[in-house]
């Protein structure tokens, strides 16, 4: 990569983002590596990310995007109470090249992350989703899921964990994906009985 914006939960969006002055939010931090026109890391030091408005991501300059955390167990990316964040915190619906690594997510109103649209063709591609762990997400009823990837080309999900999640820990819509060396446990915990979706994995 060529530059990295760094996340501290004692940070400001007003700041560059830079080690000495980082930024507050992911979203502001992703929002600028993407647009930055390089190939760009997002570093999340530890301790808790409250994301209180929906992050989008819907151009793509073909550059690399890496969001990684300072440690799978620390660095934790919560969901905030507003309607911005009751369907999804992060959504991807254009790029190439994304990963996300070392992360926790958890305590979302809807799905943590959306990868890709609801459609035959998504244009996202490349996406990486390794050493993380969701849970305690989409706890607003049981038709959602802590990640949802739709219609997206090349998706690799490895070595993460899926417990405690309303709905389905998962709901992976892949071409050409793989997932590998993952754990589902004790999800649709918010789930009715008969709802649609729910469990922990559906592809």
């Amino acid at each position: 990569y060529d530059v990295t914006y760094y996340v501290d939960s004692a940070g400001n969006d007003s700041a560059a983002g830079s080690s000495s002055a980082p930024f507050r939010t992911l979203g502001k931090a992703m929002e600028t590596a993407n647009t930055s026109g390089l190939h760009a890391r997002v570093y999340v030091r530890n301790g808790v990310h409250v994301q209180d408005t929906q992050v989008d991501i819907d151009s793509d300059n073909g550059k690399n995007l890496i969001v990684e955390g300072q440690s799978r167990e620390g660095a934790i990316i919560e969901g905030g109470g507003s309607d911005s964040v009751k369907y999804q915190t992060i959504y991807i619906s254009r790029k190439t090249n994304l990963t996300f690594r070392n992360l926790t997510f958890r305590k979302h109103r809807g799905a943590a992350m959306q990868v890709g649209l609801w459609s035959p063709i998504s244009p996202v591609d490349k996406v990486l989703i390794e050493n993380c762990t969701f849970t305690n997400t989409s706890t607003e009823g049981p038709n959602g899921s802590s990640v949802k990837i739709w219609t997206a080309t090349n998706v690799t999900v490895r070595n993460s964990s899926f417990s405690g999640n309303g709905g389905l820990g998962a709901f992976l819509i892949l071409r050409n994906g793989l997932v590998q060396n993952c754990r589902f446990d004790d999800n649709m915990r918010n789930g009715k009985p008969d709802g649609d979706y729910r469990g922990g994995l559906a592809l």
